[in-house]
């Protein structure tokens, strides 16, 4: 069932206690803030616990990017000196 907003004149739920397209607040009379304050705390603990975990995953795999570059380089100069270096001299037999 449908019915008029009694403040903007939108059609709503009979049921509703605030209009959505107003935030009036049915009964009362008050406008309603747009976000009640207990929602307001769960979304700031869970924003900072995504981003937590994001800053933590994004790390780990920069820090592992850096070190396999590394590994890589280091690899990649010793194979290089292995070959400029004399016949017998570093290399497996």
């Amino acid at each position: 069932m449908v019915k008029d907003c009694p403040y903007c004149g939108e059609a709503i739920r009979a049921s509703a206690r605030i209009c959505r397209y107003c935030r009036m607040d049915l009964k009362t009379g008050r406008p309603v803030d747009a976000v009640p304050a207990e929602v307001r705390v769960r979304v700031g603990f869970l924003d900072g616990l995504r981003f937590g975990i994001g800053r933590t995953v994004v790390g780990a795999m920069v820090l592992l990017a850096v070190v396999a570059i590394v590994l890589f380089a280091v690899s990649y100069a010793f194979d290089t000196i292995r070959g400029l270096l004399p016949m017998g001299l570093g290399r497996p037999t």
